[in-house]
C-alpha cells in the first residue's frame, strides 16, 4: 500500500530550471532501519517502488526518476545523454539529494540514493549471507554493532535473470567514466562488491537517510 501524495518540485534541465509535478510514494510499511553505523546512515527496510522488503521494487536509469520498463534500458533511452556514451551531460559526480535522485523526489523529506561509500560501509560493518524470503534470493545484512539487519533481494536489470545478480544504484559517478557510475553488486554465488555499470542501466534502488 503506497500513500500518495501529489506536490510539484523544481527539476534541472540542461539550460534552465522548470517546474513538474512529482508524485511523493511513500510505502505504509516503510522503517529506516538504525544498524549503528558510524556515519549515522540509516536504512529503508524495502526497494524503491516496492512495498514490502521481498520486493524489487521500480527499475531507474542513472540520475533519472521515472521508472523504466524492461525494455528501456539503452542508451538512445536514457535522457541525460544525446546518444552516445561519449555525450553524457555532466549532472554532477554525486546526485544523492538532488533533483536527479529518484529517492529523494519520490519519498522526499532525508532520503536518498546511497553513496558508494555508505555501500562499502554496510558491506564492511555487517555481516551477510544468501538466502531467501517468501521465496525471493537476497542478502541478508546484520550489523556487527547492533545485531539489527536488511534484505536486498537480488534485484536484476530490468528484463534480467531473476535470482542470478542484484544490482543497485549509487549517487557516485564512476570516477574513471563519466557514461558509468558506481553500484553494488550481489549475486547467487556470494559475491558482494561495489562495481560499476552504465548509466542507462535500468537497476533497483535501495534508499537511505539520517536521522
Amino acid at each position: 500500500m503506497l500513500i500518495n501524495v501529489s506536490v510539484l518540485c523544481m527539476a534541472c534541465t540542461s539550460s534552465k530550471e522548470e517546474t513538474v509535478k512529482q508524485s511523493i510514494e511513500i510505502p505504509s510499511r516503510l522503517v529506516a532501519v538504525d544498524l549503528g553505523l558510524p556515519s549515522g546512515t540509516l536504512w529503508a527496510n524495502m526497494n524503491l517502488g516496492a512495498t514490502s522488503p521481498e520486493e524489487f521494487g521500480d527499475y531507474f536509469a542513472w540520475g533519472e526518476t521515472t521508472p523504466k520498463r524492461s525494455d528501456t534500458g539503452k542508451w538512445n533511452n536514457y535522457q541525460h545523454v544525446n546518444g552516445t556514451t561519449e555525450s553524457c551531460r555532466d549532472i554532477g559526480n554525486d546526485i544523492s539529494g538532488t533533483n536527479y535522485d529518484a529517492a529523494h523526489v519520490k519519498w522526499q523529506r532525508k532520503w536518498q540514493i546511497p553513496t558508494a561509500e555508505q555501500f562499502l560501509e554496510l558491506m564492511l560493518l555487517c555481516e551477510y549471507e544468501l538466502t531467501s524470503r517468501n521465496g525471493i534470493k537476497g542478502y541478508l545484512f546484520t550489523s556487527n554493532i547492533n545485531s539489527k539487519s536488511i534484505f536486498l533481494p537480488l534485484a536484476h536489470e530490468a528484463g534480467g535473470v531473476i535470482g542470478a545478480f542484484g544490482c543497485y544504484w549509487s549517487s557516485t559517478i564512476f570516477e574513471d567514466d563519466n557514461g558509468r557510475a558506481d553500484v553494488f553488486f550481489m549475486d547467487e554465488f556470494n559475491e558482494v562488491d561495489v562495481k560499476s555499470s552504465s548509466r542507462c542501466s535500468a537497476l533497483s534502488i535501495r534508499p537511505v537517510c539520517r536521522p
